[in-house]
Formats: C-alpha cells, structure tokens, sequence
C-alpha cells in the first residue's frame, strides 16, 4: 500500500487507509514539503499509531527508513495487530526540523479479507496447476495468502517441510524475470505461503504480465502449483 502526503505547518495533514483483515499490511508512506521536495524520514524517525475506536491498547509502530533521502518509510503492521471492525483512528508523528509533532492522522477502515487461493499440489506430476490472476494496482504493495493442499479431494495440507518456495514475474513466459516475489512459508505443516509485492516492484511491471509460483521439495522434485495472468491497472494517486 503506497501513501504521499504534504507536511502542513498549520494542520496535520490528512491520512486514511483501508486495509484488509488478518493480512500483514506493509504501508510505503512518502512525505513531502510544500514545493514537493521530499522529506528524508531517516532523520524524522517516523511513527504510525493505530487507536481503536471501539477502545483497547493504542499500537505503535515505527518506520523502516532504508533508503536515506528518499523521503520513504515503510510501515508493517502484522494481520493479528487489527481487529476492531469499528476501524482505527491513526495518527502518523515524527521529528520535524528536530521538534516532535503530529504530521499526520485520519481513520483507518477494516475490510474483509479476499478469499484466500486454495490450490492442490498433489495427485502426481502430470496434475495441472491451479489458475489464480494477480490484479495489482501500479505502486501499490500487497500480500496474498495461498493454501496448498497433497490431494485434489483438498483433505491433507501439503508439507511444506524443507521445501524452497519461490515465485516470479515475467513479461511473457519465456522472457526475463521482472520481480521475484517475496515469499513467506507461514505454516509448513498446513501449507499455508504468503507471497508479496513491494510498491517498487509493482511499479515496474508492464500492463499485462505472468507469474506462477515453484515448489522444490527436499527429495528433488519439483512442482508448479499455481500461476496465471498478471494484470496492472495504473493508479491515479502517486508521488
């Protein structure tokens, strides 16, 4: 999710989200001055606060600032941090000129979760690989949840013990690799994989693209359980 707001010497500036249930949410937040200069945020030490609205302990956050300059920190809130289906209240504070201030707030909104892809990895190498499209808004970051499963009756997870999950997109099948998906083995016993985005990662990518995702088991096998069509639609906010 990418974010850009402006600093405000009066107010803070405005800041809402909308994110959905139980996926790690990583948030690219750009700052930048009044004539568009950009806000090095390695010297603001930014901070994201999330306040439920239907009261509970105020969660804090701190910005990852690995590009000094750049006027980029990236935020990750993890799946379980929100569940106030009443949303949050957020506030965004930081170092200003070397004073401490509230930069930014606005309300964050709880959305349920799409439908996490379910895909049979077994029933031997000659099994077709499940079909799931990417939709990716240009700049924005994502997460996506996969559930494997070793049989097509979707009854026994697949192990996903001492496997190499890896997952890539390119132009057309056989061309180059654009992005090598950030892959996470959440649950290797019950085959759960999240698979990720960055915002600079799907701002490179063309209009139309392909992915799949490849399985290398310890004994050596290998498998394709799920791939498809990549489709980028541009975003009409950007920095």
């Amino acid at each position: 999710m990418n974010r850009q707001i402006m600093l405000n010497q009066i107010e803070p500036a405005a800041l809402s989200l909308r994110w959905p249930q139980g996926l790690d949410l990583p948030i690219d937040l750009t700052v930048r001055e009044q004539d568009g200069t950009m806000v090095d945020l390695s010297l603001v030490n930014p901070v994201l606060e999330l306040e439920p609205r239907s009261g509970g302990a105020l969660q804090s956050y701190a910005g990852a600032t690995d590009l000094a300059g750049l006027g980029t920190a990236t935020f990750r809130v993890p799946g379980g941090d929100y569940k106030d289906s009443n949303g949050y209240r957020l506030s965004l504070y930081g170092a200003v000129d070397g004073v401490q201030q509230l930069i930014a707030r606005g309300v964050g909104a709880v959305t349920p979760a799409p439908a996490a892809p379910s895909v049979s990895t077994g029933g031997g190498p000659s099994q077709q690989r499940g079909t799931y499209n990417l939709n990716i808004v240009r700049f924005d970051s994502w997460t996506w949840q996969f559930t494997l499963w070793g049989d097509e009756a979707k009854t026994i997870p697949s192990d996903l013990t001492g496997t190499t999950v890896t997952a890539q997109i390119r132009a057309t099948i056989g061309g180059s690799v654009i992005v090598n998906l950030g892959i996470e083995v959440k649950d290797a016993v019950n085959g759960v994989v999240w698979m990720s985005i960055t915002s600079g990662q799907s701002g490179a990518l063309p209009s139309t693209a392909y992915w799949d995702m490849q399985i290398a088991y310890p004994d050596g096998e290998i498998r394709t359980p799920v791939g498809g069509r990549v489709i980028v639609t541009d975003d009409v906010t950007r920095p």
